[in-house]
């Protein structure tokens, strides 16, 4: 066994990351269903109301991603290699930020009716 690793196992974790990520996974899940209903909506009130709850998920996930990145600077040892945490952490807010860019096409296009292929899954 390397001494990194027997380091590793001695000292404490900070677990606190596996809850960062759940929640910034769960901003993902939550913004996906909501833009499933975006090419359903027939008028365009009801596609900003749509486009603005997803980008309020869309802010929650900077939040969480900016709670991570804190964390991180703050914590000597963490569950797993550092750099994988900050890769990891910016990954998934981009999933975010092309959710709410999508999302944001359809006002910026005007698109008032989609295709049933572009709606399937």
């Amino acid at each position: 066994m390397r001494l990194d690793r027997i380091l590793q196992a001695m000292l404490p974790h900070d677990e606190h990351f596996f809850g960062l990520f759940e929640e910034s996974a769960q901003n993902i899940v939550l913004a996906s269903e909501i833009l499933q209903k975006l090419p359903l909506a027939t008028t365009n009130e009801e596609r900003v109301r749509i486009i603005e709850q997803i980008k309020d998920y869309e802010h929650d996930g900077d939040a969480v991603t900016h709670k991570i990145f804190s964390e991180l600077s703050s914590t000597f040892v963490t569950p797993f290699d550092a750099e994988d945490i900050h890769v990891l952490a910016s990954a998934l807010d981009d999933i975010l930020d092309n959710i709410d860019g999508s999302a944001g096409r359809f006002l910026l296009y005007k698109v008032s009716y989609c295709p049933p292929e572009m709606m399937m899954l």
